[in-house]
């Protein structure tokens, strides 16, 4: 468990670090390092970067390291060489989305201060040309290349800033383990309310049901006052409808699937199957603001700015709007008519669609919380999503109610959540919630943004199921290369995903059901005991209906003067 956490916590810092990069300097360097200096407070150990080469490829410690090696624990090494080795793929095409973002000039920032020029200190140009240089060569972006790229003949490493870097990462991924391991401990937690169920039903609802689907796409024009107002534009998007063939008379509930950033309505297509074929009616809208089509026209040029404030105005327009349009064609269209109940329904969202799921259910923006959170200490952060989140406070601020009556339930996937909305907001939401987060979520931090947040929820039906090891993209459908703004690398989805994937259908189909068919109590998924009977190895499945966080557990406190 902790293994997997630090493994893709690291991955992530370093692709992360990878943000703020320009393609404006792709032409090598004609001085590279030769020489790294390994700082630590007043000593410089010089290594050779060819040395570290050799370590990289053939294990053989460079002389300069060998004098440590009584103090280096076999681990440390091990951890040394795979860093060393690891690759990453990424395109400078790609690196320059990453241009403008707050984000990356932070890490790119923060990376400067622990890979330095020897002479000049912080260096973050001179760091950028590296990167950008060494993602231009064929076969990966790696550390060695990087060093190489360096346009002087000597860099320096301070071990001392990447340290206290390090330590909150650590502190960080041993709270978080410390929340997981109490979700694990049945003594710990409050008793289910209800009962087990059956490992039967259980792998009936994981297969696909009876209905055949139709699926419907409409284009969508969004030009009502209210968006007007809002947003100061209209709004154009398609919607993909998936209709269950059923000869029942009575109208079907519709569940809404809301995509994450940089995604698209087909990231969740196998789970808008899977609802249809159980006679569910499903509606996924495209939000074109934070798209995958959006990112890509960006990356070539073809709009001006980055996703911005306005998608926390318009993504939950998107939904209420569509949901009206609905009503309309369901008058006027033959294949729709008397086939949607659009008083049930449900909300899935990943990540940002989580943020759009609990916006619909009455959570409003919370701009007191963004600016206690979004200050200097934000420079210092852990919480990639707290970058997303503080652009919200570009908003003219005022009471932003999204609320639609029409929603029941609601399923949020690796929501955001603890500044956007904070404490006050979501102790307010009454309807029935269930928030699946992943262990190893190094973009939507678990213990920040789901298992602190689940202990502010006050509704009466409200589910934390948590895969562990699964990280933020595990139950993200695989996606064509199209389909995606930039190359998720495999150890960012996580082992064996197609196991979280199915958690998410079972639990998925099960929660709704339960609170929009009113299933009776007894046969439903929504319990620890089902939680048990479906966890499979490696990615262990738990669910709790109340979270009592032990105090080491207890957020990271970061300090603004802190590196």
């Amino acid at each position: 468990m902790v293994i997997g956490i630090k493994s893709l916590a690291r991955q992530s810092c370093w692709i992360g670090s990878l943000g703020g990069l320009t393609i404006a300097s792709t032409i090598a360097p004609t001085v590279a390092a030769e020489r790294v200096y390994v700082s630590y407070a007043f000593l410089q150990l010089p290594i050779q970067v060819s040395d570290l080469e050799r370590y990289a490829q053939q294990g053989q410690l460079p002389p300069a390291l060998a004098t440590y090696q009584p103090y280096l624990k076999p681990e440390q090494l091990a951890r040394l060489r795979a860093t060393l080795q690891m690759q990453v793929q990424v395109s400078p095409q790609n690196l320059t989305y990453f241009l403008g973002t707050p984000l990356g000039k932070n890490l790119l920032q923060r990376s400067s201060a622990i890979l330095q020029s020897k002479t000049r200190g912080a260096n973050p140009q001179a760091l950028q040309t590296a990167l950008v240089s060494a993602a231009a060569e064929p076969g990966g972006l790696t550390v060695l290349k990087v060093l190489r790229k360096f346009p002087e003949a000597e860099m320096k490493i301070d071990l001392q800033q990447g340290a206290k870097i390090l330590k909150q990462v650590e502190g960080l991924i041993r709270q978080t383990d410390a929340a997981i391991a109490t979700l694990d401990n049945p003594a710990s937690q409050p008793v289910p309310s209800q009962p087990p169920s059956n490992l039967a039903r259980l792998k009936t609802w994981g297969q696909p049901g009876p209905y055949p689907i139709q699926k419907l796409t409409f284009n969508l024009e969004d030009k009502t006052p209210k968006r007007i107002q809002l947003s100061q534009s209209s709004r154009q998007f398609p919607v993909d409808l998936y209709l269950p063939q059923t000869s029942q008379r009575k109208p079907s509930p519709v569940v809404v699937i809301s995509h994450g950033l940089g995604s698209s309505r087909s990231a969740y297509v196998y789970f808008a199957n899977h609802l249809a074929s159980h006679g569910f009616v499903v509606a996924v809208p495209e939000h074109p603001g934070s798209s995958v089509q959006y990112f890509q026209a960006l990356l070539a040029g073809q709009v001006s700015r980055d996703s911005g404030a306005e998608e926390f105005i318009d993504r939950p327009l998107d939904v209420s709007f569509m949901l009206d349009d609905l009503k309309v064609r369901s008058q006027t269209d033959p294949r729709l008519q008397g086939r949607l109940d659009l008083e049930q329904v449900g909300v899935a969202g990943h990540s940002y669609g989580g943020y759009t799921a609990l916006a619909l259910a009455g959570a409003t923006i919370n701009f007191n919380q963004l600016q206690q959170d979004c200050g200097p200490a934000l420079q210092q952060t852990l919480n990639i999503s707290l970058f997303l989140q503080c652009q919200a406070l570009s908003l003219p601020p005022q009471n932003y109610n999204f609320t639609d009556a029409r929603v029941k339930a609601i399923l949020t996937i690796s929501p955001i959540t603890q500044s956007i909305f904070g404490p006050s907001q979501l102790k307010t939401l009454k309807l029935p919630i269930l928030l699946l987060a992943s262990g190893a979520d190094t973009i939507t931090p678990t213990l920040l943004e789901q298992l602190r947040p689940f202990t502010w929820l006050n509704s009466p039906h409200k589910y934390l199921a948590l895969i562990e090891k699964a990280s933020h993209f595990s139950t993200v459908d695989q996606l064509k290369a199209d389909q995606q703004v930039l190359d998720t690398p495999s150890q960012l989805l996580g082992p064996q995903p197609e196991i979280a994937r199915s958690y998410l259908q079972v639990l998925g189909l099960s929660f709704f059901q339960t609170h929009l068919l009113s299933i009776p109590q007894q046969e439903t998924a929504l319990n620890a005991s089902a939680a048990r009977l479906l966890s499979r190895e490696p990615l262990r499945l738990s669910l709790v209906e109340a979270l009592n966080l032990p105090p080491e557990a207890k957020p990271v406190a970061i300090e603004a003067n802190q590196p």
